[in-house]
């Protein structure tokens, strides 16, 4: 799905029988639920909107949107490292991301 540029992941129901859903945009992290797909769009264009809304009222730009070649499937603890590293090193998520795969696997 895509929304205003955004691509929005599905996740698949919890144990508890609801969907999860994840907008991939660089550097945010913004997530929704919904309990059944009829209700999964229009909570993804709420969590969109609401997000670009604060970021207006906050008087700053909204993250830019990830390409789907760019995603990368990470837990929450390493999503959660890397945003602590890049806040340490005063770099973006995707420029820290990027320096440890080229490190990783050479330029």
């Amino acid at each position: 799905m895509d929304l205003r540029g955004y691509k929005v992941l599905v996740e698949p129901f919890d144990s508890e029988g609801t969907l999860r859903g994840r907008v991939l945009m660089q550097d945010d992290d913004v997530r929704f639920s919904a309990p059944d797909m009829m209700r999964f769009r229009k909570e993804a264009v709420s969590a969109v909107e609401f997000y670009l809304s604060a970021c207006e009222a906050a008087g700053r730009q909204p993250a830019p949107p990830v390409k789907q070649a760019e995603w990368v499937a990470l837990s929450d603890q390493q999503r959660e490292r890397l945003r602590e590293r890049a806040k340490a090193g005063k770099k973006t998520v995707s420029r820290v991301l990027n320096e440890i795969v080229t490190e990783s696997l050479g330029a």
